[in-house]
């Protein structure tokens, strides 16, 4: 069964959450920073003019590379979007 993801998690970018959300585990970390590159690509040709900031986020948010994270990740980033 698929872990979806918190709905936090649609409105923070993978670095946000590394270097801003207390309680981020070392692990984890490093796997937010190694998916980094991925979430960022899909903005690259986006004109902020055009759609507004939520929405580039949106492109580049944790969830746009939820697929990367394995079952225990998930649920990780899914305790720490609660506490926010």
């Amino acid at each position: 069964m698929e872990i979806e993801p918190n709905i936090k998690l649609d409105y923070v970018t993978p670095d946000t959450v590394a270097e801003c959300w207390s309680g981020v585990s070392d692990d984890l970390m490093c796997k937010l920073w190694a998916t980094v590159e991925e979430a960022y690509a899909d903005r690259a040709d986006v004109d902020i003019e055009e759609c507004g900031p939520a929405d580039v986020v949106g492109l580049s948010s944790v969830v746009s590379v939820w697929h990367r994270f394995d079952d225990e990740e998930k649920a990780e980033l899914n305790r720490l979007a609660e506490c926010q």
